[in-house]
């Protein structure tokens, strides 16, 4: 029998592993909908900020040094999935 902090612990698991994909994959049409689902929510709302935002400056910091210009378009379009998560979720 599942107890209740049990399956709280369980929720907890499988909001992590979703933001994880969600983080992985920023363009990803489902992505923008994890991180405002879990990002207002005033419990996750630091974790889940502190996570895109330390996604957003990796993004950034290999697109400074990224010559291909394909590769370019890749990261740009990371760079601006990621702020727009982060603006939707300081804007709730």
């Amino acid at each position: 029998m599942l107890t209740k902090k049990k399956i709280e612990q369980q929720a907890i698991g499988e909001m992590i592993q979703q933001l994880q994909v969600a983080i992985n994959s920023p363009t990803d049409d489902h992505a923008l909908q994890t991180f405002s689902k879990y990002g207002t929510d005033s419990r996750y709302y630091l974790m889940v900020r502190g996570w895109l935002v330390q996604k957003l400056s990796g993004v950034q910091s290999r697109l400074a040094v990224q010559k291909s210009e394909s590769d370019r378009k890749m990261l740009i379009a990371e760079v601006n999935a990621l702020k727009q998560a982060i603006k939707a979720i300081d804007l709730e």
